[in-house]
């Protein structure tokens, strides 16, 4: 008798938030939420973001904020290049999707036992950015 079973990582959490009518307005803050118990292992953080083929810029920024049990809030702006330097879209681009996957973090621990919100904002000089579709936070643990 043979038992077959399915590995793979651990994920502590993991959503995805669909922006409204596919263009992602400035004041549209994506906010993730989840509750941490462990303090000793390390995880990583994955963006994915998923956008339209005609996009129009080759890169987006966003404005990053991580609201901690008890220790303040932090904020850093990131640029995300969505083209590489032939111009090609980076990530797999089927049909209508196109999907940019970011390691944002890697080995890392969380300083406190509690609940965190990661916060994702469009940080660009347009008022919005149509093409954007989606943004998938995942938070997994290492092995």
């Amino acid at each position: 008798m043979l038992l077959f079973t399915a590995c793979g990582p651990e994920i502590l959490y993991q959503d995805t938030k669909s922006i409204n009518g596919n263009e992602w307005r400035y004041e549209e803050v994506l906010e993730y939420s989840f509750k941490v118990n462990d303090t000793t292992s390390l995880y990583k953080m994955v963006l994915r973001l998923n956008h339209i083929p005609s996009f129009s810029y080759e890169n987006i920024y966003l404005n990053i904020g991580t609201e901690f049990p008890v220790l303040p809030p932090t904020k850093q702006v990131v640029s995300i290049n969505l083209l590489d330097a032939n111009g090609i879209w980076e990530g797999t681009c089927k049909g209508n999707d196109c999907l940019k996957e970011v390691l944002m973090q890697n080995s890392f621990s969380f300083p406190e036992i509690g609940n965190y919100t990661v916060t994702v904002s469009q940080w660009s000089r347009e008022e919005a950015l149509p093409g954007i579709k989606s943004i998938q936070l995942s938070i997994i643990k290492e092995e």
